[in-house]
């Protein structure tokens, strides 16, 4: 058994846990039965060459190993009467020591009313998204709408959008960056009005997006 997985079990004093990451580091170990593991004695059989394996250390902790070796910690809960999965991040990366520190902070969100995983989704939908991809999600669904005289105004300003702020990610577009753009590009009053209206429209647009995907990501 490795030093790194010695260290890690000594540390948490839960063998039949971490015993099946042996398979991860193409050993084959045979775990102790704790008092920590509602069902030790079924944790403590070897973990089978090829096969996917998932074990308990209590209150939805679960050390998750699959056929290809990928070793990881996964918090389960049920949110809404539904089960869900949280991953809480690979082992060794993550120490039982830490899994457990992660998963008691998710337990503590959940009693709150919060569930952690749609929390996940929605940070990742919004990272997602830079200004340049809502520059474009704004011409294919919404400018063609437009009158024509509309359509070249606004083109004109998502032209100056994107090549002003288009690398930004949406979530972190500040007040003072829509200030900023507006001044460095020194238009008349109408035209930084437009400019302006630009903006928000795309701005909206990005706020519906964003609750699609959260809506989508809520729905069993």
């Amino acid at each position: 058994m490795s030093k790194l997985l010695q260290s890690d079990l000594l540390a948490s004093g839960s063998l039949c846990v971490a015993g099946c990451v042996a398979k991860s580091l193409k050993e084959t170990c045979c775990a102790h039965k704790s008092a920590e593991c509602p069902d030790g004695h079924g944790l403590a059989q070897p973990h089978q060459e090829g096969a996917a394996t998932a074990k308990s250390d209590g209150g939805g902790l679960t050390f998750t190993l699959s056929a290809a070796g990928a070793a990881a910690w996964v918090l389960r809960y049920r949110s809404g009467g539904r089960p869900v999965e949280l991953t809480l991040g690979r082992y060794p990366d993550i120490t039982l020591a830490l899994a457990r520190r992660l998963a008691s902070e998710k337990r503590v969100e959940l009693q709150q009313g919060r569930d952690p995983a749609l929390e996940k989704r929605k940070a990742k939908s919004r990272e997602d998204w830079t200004v340049r991809k809502l520059v474009a999600d704004y011409r294919l669904k919404k400018l063609g709408t437009l009158a024509t005289s509309t359509q070249c105004s606004y083109g004109r300003n998502l032209k100056c959008v994107d090549a002003s702020i288009g690398s930004m990610m949406v979530s972190e577009v500040s007040a003072s960056d829509v200030v900023a753009l507006i001044e460095k590009a020194k238009l008349g009053w109408v035209e930084a009005n437009t400019l302006l209206i630009v903006l928000k429209e795309i701005f909206r647009l990005a706020a519906g997006v964003v609750a699609q995907i959260n809506l989508k990501s809520s729905v069993p």
